[in-house]
């Protein structure tokens, strides 16, 4: 049996009571509030619609059988208008013994066979079911309409209705799978899904089932009926039974709401939020508050009661984020108007569907390029430089931050060192560029960049590094006036003569104070992804490779900064036996602390094994 087949829905599929209330609607015997149910379950439910539509050729066909005088043998009677079914025939329709036959074994003969056991009544007629077609009625034939005014025809049609259905149900379909009830959702892109709760691999373009699912990892774009589509990010569970919301139980998706569909709306445990026409990301984890990320557009947030009575609202604009700490977390002393709490948006910490066709591509340098084109929009993104330009300034080192673009750019080499240049090289993909550092040259970068460049209040320095010698020491970027820093960020390698007590750290100086690690650098060779976030009186975060490695206490910047930057080397009455030696690349600095999640995922989307 085909695909397409094994999807059809079958009569025996539908429950008695829509079988009953259908069969009343094809005699015109529903009221209008009846009728008006039956369309809104209709409109629910598209394969009770294809049910009906058989439903009803299936009795048009038996109709016209009965209506062959050589097919019947029906006594005369007195001619009446036509007799309606009466709820008494339905019900002695109903108390037929044809239970029985639903089982997938019984065959045709076996069928007929019990229907001639039936009580006793008038005849039934007698019906080839082998026929396909319906034969040619001659207009010279006069059609007896009096055969249907005896309610035991209209108990012979619905008999040999069933018995029609349970045999191709039964016997022609036999061996097929029940059929699944679907919901409103249809799968139409997926990068490495895998699908939890006993569910088979569904193909791109197949309807999901209804219910709650669960997709264990990878990354899922649904549609709905109505053009709503989520990203759905694994480990999520939903719930989606209807076109007008979805459930998040747990996980993170994002939704991108059509401007002719308003009111969509993301229940969860904490509260829901309602679409005002946006693109927006909701993260469910449990026992926590809800986040709500709007990356377009508007939302309103909301948290109710179970009775449906509103403790909260606001609308969230464009770039913004609000928790919902929802009615069973304590929100102190602030009252209701504390449950939805303004919080630091996380675009990347969610897939955007712009993004998902590239990620959907081979892992590798085109996944990274995803992510790199969501991160350069980030409007708190200060500088980011993507190492690729080789090829269109090869004197220069470019930044590519959206909201900064033709600003800040770099120039190869140091201030009066004309062989201090670094060299172009391979990067973390064959296709991708990187610069080479020499610590022997004394290499670097300038940045002329203006007293305002360095953040003041949060900050977040993110840099993809290859060491030649994990052992050696270097800065990676500096900026100092008259040899006071104002801003350091250095490896210190296991040889490191300065600090031998921390080898194979790091020197973070914001310029109120330096912040030392210890051993948490990797002492193999191979490219690693550090960040480094630190907020004013806060603390500092040292993250490698995506983990969170060490926290220290950082006091921030206590005096002005300088209108120069040197990536590669420290100020030059510094040492100058500490200069990067090694590959750098994907430098990006922001203006406020990049959360876990965000680092994690800009990690996993640059990782060895996806490309390298």
């Amino acid at each position: 049996m085909t695909e397409a087949n094994s999807f059809k829905p079958r009569l025996h599929d539908a429950d008695a009571d829509f079988m009953r209330r259908a069969l009343c609607y094809l005699e015109s015997q529903l009221t209008e509030a009846q009728v008006q149910q039956l369309d809104a379950e209709l409109r629910a439910d598209a394969s009770k619609v294809v049910l009906l539509a058989r439903l009803s050729l299936l009795r048009s066909a038996l109709l016209e059988e009965l209506l062959q005088p050589s097919s019947i043998n029906n006594p005369r009677r007195p001619d009446k208008s036509t007799d309606p079914i009466t709820p008494t025939a339905l019900e002695a329709l109903l108390r037929l013994p044809l239970s029985e036959l639903r089982s997938a074994d019984m065959n045709e003969a076996m069928i007929l066979q019990a229907l001639q056991s039936a009580p006793e009544r008038p005849s039934a007629p007698v019906i080839n079911l082998s026929r396909r077609s319906k034969p040619r009625i001659s207009a010279a034939v006069t059609r007896p309409r009096h055969l249907l005014h005896s309610p035991w025809a209209y108990a012979g049609i619905a008999a040999i209705l069933v018995a029609v259905v349970l045999i191709w149900t039964g016997v022609m379909h036999r061996g097929a799978p029940d059929l699944q009830q679907f919901g409103p959702l249809t799968l139409t892109q997926s990068v490495n899904a895998r699908w939890g709760g006993g569910q088979p691999i569904i193909k791109q373009n197949a309807r999901l089932p209804a219910g709650k699912l669960t997709l264990e990892s990878g990354l899922a774009e649904v549609m709905f009926t109505n053009g709503v589509r989520i990203i759905v990010q694994g480990p999520t569970t939903f719930d989606a039974n209807s076109p007008r919301q979805v459930y998040l139980k747990s996980g993170r998706v994002v939704a991108a709401v059509p401007h002719t569909v308003r009111g969509f709306a993301v229940a969860t445990p904490n509260g829901t939020v309602v679409d005002l026409g946006t693109e927006f990301g909701v993260a469910v984890r449990l026992h926590q508050p809800t986040i709500v990320s709007v990356l377009r557009g508007h939302v309103r947030a909301e948290i109710t009661t179970p009775a449906g009575a509103v403790l909260a609202s606001k609308v969230v604009a464009q770039n913004q984020a609000v928790k919902l700490l929802g009615t069973t977390q304590k929100i102190g002393r602030a009252g209701t108007s504390a449950m939805i709490v303004p919080t630091a948006p996380q675009p990347l910490a969610f897939v955007r569907p712009s993004q998902l066709a590239m990620a959907a591509l081979p892992p590798g340098y085109r996944r990274w390029r995803a992510f790199s084109d969501q991160l350069r929009t980030d409007p708190s993104l200060r500088a980011y430089y993507t190492f690729n330009n080789r090829h269109t300034a090869p004197h220069e080192l470019l930044n590519r931050a959206a909201t900064t673009t033709g600003r800040y750019n770099g120039l190869l080499g140091a201030p009066g060192d004309n062989h201090s240049n670094p060299q172009w090289s391979r990067g973390q993909w064959s296709n991708k560029g990187s610069l080479a550092f020499n610590a022997d040259r004394h290499t670097a970068v300038t940045l002329h960049v203006g007293t305002h460049f360095i953040p003041q209040h949060a900050m977040t320095v993110a840099v993809w590094l290859r060491p030649t010698d994990p052992g050696l020491t270097g800065h990676i970027i500096n900026e100092s006036i008259n040899q006071w820093t104002r801003f350091d960020l250095v490896w210190l390698g296991s040889r490191c003569a300065e600090f031998p007590k921390s080898p194979m750290g790091f020197y973070f100086d914001w310029g109120g104070g330096a912040v030392i690690t210890k051993t948490i650098a990797p002492s193999t060779p191979g490219w690693i992804l550090l960040v480094v976030t630190a907020r004013r009186g806060g603390t500092a975060n040292f993250y490698i490779n995506g983990r969170l490695m060490q926290r220290l206490p950082c006091t921030g910047p206590a005096h002005p900064h300088a209108a120069t930057i040197l990536i590669g080397r420290p100020e030059p009455m510094a040492n100058q036996n500490e200069c990067w030696d090694g590959r750098m690349d994907e430098l990006a600095i922001f203006s406020r602390e990049l959360s876990g999640a965000e680092i994690a995922a800009m990690y996993h989307a640059g990782r060895p094994g996806s490309g390298r």
